[in-house]
């Protein structure tokens, strides 16, 4: 029961890691912090407003240790206590490492791990890369940690399940996660797992995202950093690397890419340049995987592929394109690219909705490549797909 009384303590508004260790050490034990009396946890020298925030939670909730273990036992959610033989050893190495985990899936406490973060606004070279480096990094045995959210992360989390397992490290309660990407963590739960700090139900607030950022990095071996712009949110994880003495990886772009700023101050300042899995496994140490390396498909063999024939364009008046014949995948896809432009991120939603099976993003990758050399739709420079 220790640990759940740890729960409840965490769960209190103002009592994060530093103050519930110092009450345990005080009182000897979770429980006894939880149930000491007003004057003693003065003394410890908590300010009075978080002392009545404790007395108030627990007034609230008396029992509350118990409806935690319950809770949790009922929504089929794991509780790793910060001493337990399944916390990951790495986390626990860090100064403000989490009490408590919560977690749906396997963490697997002695598996590889890696993070890969960046920007939310994620452009079509920032799909590929990521794609590319989380895929290739998985079916060589490393598990891919990551965010949870829209961009970066997500193309991680898809990358990662081509080819083995990854994590995602919410900055919210494991029943509180966005709705979406349903689809994309109930993959995560069978093949990896999610995993936060905060109590199952707690909604996303924003002071949550940096505090989660220091799991994303105390988790991993190394971090990687593909997208960023000077102000994004993944340098807060690059900080945390090296405050823990972790790998910092970063993905070089272009001068003029407003959102590779930051990654290429890094690499300025001493990150690895990171331009393939290849730069990371020589840095780490690791072996590569026997088969190939995953690269960006060649658009020979599409060339060869066989086209089939679209009907004749409209007269040049009407300034119509007639709706072209394809079949199967092709013609899936090619009914997402609707206004407004879409990236791709958007795109494997739409599929989502639109079909019982589910694309992969190099599927749609593939897929998108080979109407573009058809002449059937185009990027613009934000990486959003429309039709010709």
């Amino acid at each position: 029961m220790e640990k759940y009384f740890a729960a409840a303590l965490t769960s209190v508004d103002q009592i994060g890691v530093k103050r519930a260790s110092l009450l345990i050490k005080h009182f000897g034990s979770a429980q006894a912090a939880w149930t000491a009396p007003e004057d003693e946890l003065l003394e410890v020298g908590l300010p009075e407003k978080v002392v009545q925030s404790l007395l108030s939670l627990r007034q609230k909730f008396p029992n509350m240790a118990e409806e935690i273990m319950e809770r949790c036992a009922a929504k089929e959610i794991g509780v790793c206590g910060i001493d337990d033989d399944d916390y990951p050893e790495e986390l626990r190495s860090i100064d403000d490492a989490p009490l408590i985990l919560y977690y749906k899936g396997k963490i697997q406490p002695t598996a590889k791990r890696i993070s890969i973060v960046g920007t939310r606004e994620i452009t079509h070279y920032g799909q590929k890369a990521t794609l590319e480096i989380a895929e290739d990094l998985a079916r060589a045995g490393i598990t891919i940690v990551s965010g949870g959210a829209i961009g970066i992360d997500t193309y991680a989390h898809r990358g990662a399940l081509n080819g083995g397992r990854t994590i995602a490290v919410l900055g919210c309660g494991i029943e509180a996660y966005p709705s979406y990407n349903a689809k994309l963590f109930d993959r995560i739960m069978e093949e990896g797992a999610l995993i936060s700090e905060y109590p199952p139900r707690m909604p996303p607030m924003p002071g949550q995202f940096p505090r989660r950022n220091r799991i994303i990095a105390g988790l991993s071996k190394a971090v990687i950093v593909v997208e960023a712009g000077n102000k994004s949110g993944a340098l807060y994880t690059a900080n945390f690397a090296i405050e823990y003495k972790r790998l910092l990886f970063a993905v070089p772009g272009s001068i003029y890419a407003e959102r590779s700023q930051g990654c290429n101050e890094l690499i300025k300042k001493g990150a690895i340049l990171a331009r393939s899995a290849a730069d990371v496994f020589n840095a780490c140490d690791i072996d590569a995987p026997s088969e190939k390396l995953t690269r960006a498909p060649s658009s020979e063999p599409l060339i060869e592929k066989k086209i089939v024939e679209s009907k004749p364009r409209a007269s040049k008046t009407k300034k119509l394109r007639a709706e072209p014949q394809l079949e199967d995948d092709e013609a899936l896809v090619y009914s997402l690219t609707v206004d407004p432009p879409t990236d791709l991120d958007g795109l494997l939603m739409r599929a989502d909705d639109a079909s019982e099976r589910m694309l992969t993003p190099q599927e749609l990758s593939n897929i998108l490549l080979t109407l573009e050399l058809k002449g059937l739709v185009m990027t613009d420079e934000h990486g959003c797909y429309s039709r010709r």
